[in-house]
């Protein structure tokens, strides 16, 4: 039994030595105190690890809860430029219509002016037409006045030929002659019937027409023509002066049309050469106008309006910046409570947990935001406004540090003063 029991044994201490030698050939056996050192170490080093990671997630949540006040601030701020922006709009409009009510007169200044010359191209062949008409009958009448001028000498020479034969007469005929010329004088009806009768002898020796009734019927006839005449040129006189008034008032009118016109394109291409100014000393986008216009970036009276909504969209990016850097220069910067004093809250007032959410461009109009207004009255009202939110912000909030902006007409007593291109800010604070 003490043999069964001795090999036995010997089989179990052969069979652990191979184990043993099996165990230390795979290396997993460690001496009991490297194994209680080594967990030591590890369970040290996640103590360490664990406390980081909560230092971490601790400063972690601080973050968010910042981060949570800075979007906050940020919507309210948002809000007040969509306010502010929707304000800009009216009077964006109200500059938009001055150009359309502006391009509208140049345009009606323009068709007045063709009128205007149209007309005096019509008056102008009326009044050649007439003048024509009149060079025709001047010379008409230069005939028949040159006719009459003959006809009138032809008869004085016949009066000179009759008077010089008288002369040769003999003494006798002479002696006749004078008694007759005396009778005559003493006979005044008889002189007159002779008078008649030796003008009518003249006029038959001129004429060669014997008939008295068809030679005083024609003299009539003649007489009413050149009246006729007569009557027809101071008519044509008339109208060429009353046509030389007309044609001199449709220049009168069409120089101040043409002037009307230069002034007009005078104003539009100031309105022009302003915008493309702004355009280029604000460094708005060009590509996104290349894509827009193409090739061709000139001003032009087609695509102004391009230029106005570019103009408008950096300016309330640049207005946007500046507000948050004017803000942001202060020693005690809180992006919520530099909102507040933008919307015109206290900043005593409690905080109220608002869901974020993304209102519609129809909750941001109020009703007053509805009226027509001018742009003067919107200015007054903003500084009322601006001025109302001062008061109420420094009589229940003692604020330290308050920023003044002009460029918005917000009351944060911020002075800008432009510095080598660069925005410096010189800001007041109130003493404590």
């Amino acid at each position: 039994m003490f043999t069964c029991l001795s090999s036995f044994l010997v089989e179990q201490i052969i069979k652990m030595e191979k184990k043993l030698a099996t165990l230390r050939r795979t290396g997993n056996i460690v001496d009991a105190t490297q194994k209680s050192e080594a967990f030591e170490k590890q369970k040290a080093t996640l103590e360490n690890k664990l406390h980081h990671a909560l230092v971490q997630f601790n400063e972690q949540l601080t973050k968010n809860a910042q981060l949570r006040e800075d979007l906050e601030a940020l919507r309210l701020q948002w809000i007040w430029f969509q306010q502010l922006q929707y304000k800009l709009d009216k009077e964006l409009q109200e500059v938009h219509r001055d150009i359309g009510d502006m391009i509208n007169q140049s345009t009606v200044t323009y068709d007045a002016r063709v009128e205007a010359q149209s007309k005096m191209v019509q008056l102008k062949e009326k009044a050649d037409k007439d003048l024509a008409q009149y060079s025709e009958e001047m010379k008409e009448l230069e005939s028949v006045i040159a006719h009459e001028r003959r006809l009138k000498e032809f008869i004085s020479t016949k009066s000179k030929e009759r008077s010089s034969r008288e002369d040769s007469l003999d003494p006798t005929h002479r002696e006749l002659d004078i008694y007759e010329r005396e009778r005559k004088r003493v006979e005044p009806g008889e002189e007159m019937l002779d008078s008649l009768e030796e003008v009518f002898h003249k006029i038959q020796s001129v004429t060669g027409e014997e008939n008295l009734d068809l030679l005083a019927s024609k003299f009539i006839q003649g007489e009413s023509a050149h009246r006729h005449e007569q009557s027809q040129e101071a008519k044509y006189h008339k109208l060429l002066r009353d046509t030389d008034i007309q044609q001199r008032e449709a220049e009168a009118q069409a120089q101040s049309y043409e002037s009307q016109a230069v002034a007009a394109n005078n104003i539009l291409e100031q309105i022009k050469t302003g915008v493309d100014r702004m355009f280029r000393k604000l460094n708005c986008d060009l590509s996104a106008l290349e894509d827009m216009l193409g090739s061709s970036t000139e001003i032009k009276d087609s695509n102004i309006m391009t230029y106005l909504s570019l103009i408008e969209k950096r300016t309330n990016e640049l207005l946007s910046t500046q507000v948050l850097l004017s803000s942001k220069t202060l020693d005690s910067y809180d992006p919520k409570d530099v909102a507040r004093i933008l919307l015109g809250q206290s900043l005593h007032l409690p905080a109220q947990n608002i869901s974020i959410q993304s209102p519609t461009e129809g909750s941001l109009v109020t009703d007053e935001d509805e009226w027509s207004v001018t742009q003067q009255d919107l200015r007054q009202r903003i500084m009322m406004e601006v001025r109302t939110t001062h008061t109420h912000t420094h009589t229940h909030t003692h604020t330290k540090n308050t920023v003044y902006c002009h460029s918005l007409n917000v009351d944060l007593k911020c002075r800008k003063k432009p510095t080598n291109d660069k925005i410096s800010t010189r800001c007041t604070h109130p003493e404590q």
